[in-house]
C-alpha cells in the first residue's frame, strides 16, 4: 500500500441475481442432489472463477447456509440429536471446502461473516490479501433469490485496474447491486463506510 491506496485487477467476474441457478452440467447428478441452492451457486461461480493461477479464495456470506441451520434446529428440537453430516453442511465456509475437495485443489480459503458488511468485509481482505491471485466469492439467498458474485482479484496487472481507497465515507452505495454494476463498468465509484473503489480509466 502507498499513498493510502491499493491497486489491482480484476480478470474475471461472473454473478447471479435469479431464482434460477444457472446450468449445471459440471456437476454429476449424485453431487446436485446432495447439495442446496446455496451450494450449488457457490459451486457455480467458483467453477467458472477459480482459475490455473488461483492462490486463495475468500467466501462471505451474510446469512450462510439458513436451510441447514433451520433443520438442524427442528431435528434437535423433535429428536434431540442432530445429523453429523447435516451439521458439516451448515457449516460457514462448507461450500468453498467442497468445491476444493471436489475439484482436487490445494489452496487455503478463508470464509468472511459481518453481518450487514460482508460483501464489503470480503472485498477489503481479498485486496488486502498477501497472495497475488485470489478469488472473492459472495453468497445469499432472500425470498428465494439468488444474490451471488464472484470475482478474480490480481495483482499481475490483468484485466480491468480498480483502486481501493482507504476513506471514512457519510455517504455509501456499496450494495449487491452497485457492486455489480461497478465490476460490468455501469458505475466508476463505490463508497462503502471505510473504503472507496475506484475504476482506473485508460487503463
Amino acid at each position: 500500500m502507498k499513498d493510502n491506496f491499493i491497486e489491482f485487477n480484476i480478470n474475471r467476474f461472473n454473478y447471479i441475481k435469479s431464482k434460477e441457478l444457472p446450468n449445471l452440467d459440471f456437476l454429476t447428478p449424485i453431487i446436485r442432489r446432495r447439495l442446496n441452492k446455496h451450494d450449488k451457486a457457490i459451486l457455480y461461480l467458483l467453477n467458472k472463477t477459480v482459475g490455473e493461477t488461483t492462490k486463495n479464495i475468500i467466501f462471505s456470506s451474510q446469512t450462510g447456509e439458513l436451510e441447514r441451520l433451520l433443520k438442524i434446529i427442528e431435528q434437535y428440537s423433535t429428536e434431540q440429536e442432530v445429523s453429523p453430516n447435516t451439521f458439516s453442511g451448515s457449516v460457514h465456509n462448507y461450500p468453498v471446502g467442497f468445491f476444493i475437495i471436489n475439484n482436487k485443489k490445494s489452496i487455503p480459503y478463508n470464509a468472511v461473516s459481518a453481518g450487514d458488511n460482508s460483501i464489503s468485509a470480503g472485498i477489503l481482505a481479498t485486496i488486502c490479501d498477501k497472495y497475488k491471485d485470489t478469488v472473492f466469492c459472495y453468497c445469499d439467498i432472500f425470498n428465494d433469490e439468488i444474490f451471488a458474485f464472484a470475482i478474480s482479484v490480481n495483482k499481475f496487472k490483468i484485466g480491468k485496474k480498480y483502486r481501493l481507497l482507504l476513506k471514512n465515507n457519510s455517504i455509501k452505495n456499496d450494495s449487491f447491486e452497485n457492486y455489480i454494476k461497478l465490476f460490468s463498468e455501469e458505475i466508476s465509484k463505490l463508497n462503502s463506510d471505510i473504503f472507496t473503489i475506484e475504476r482506473v480509466k485508460n487503463a
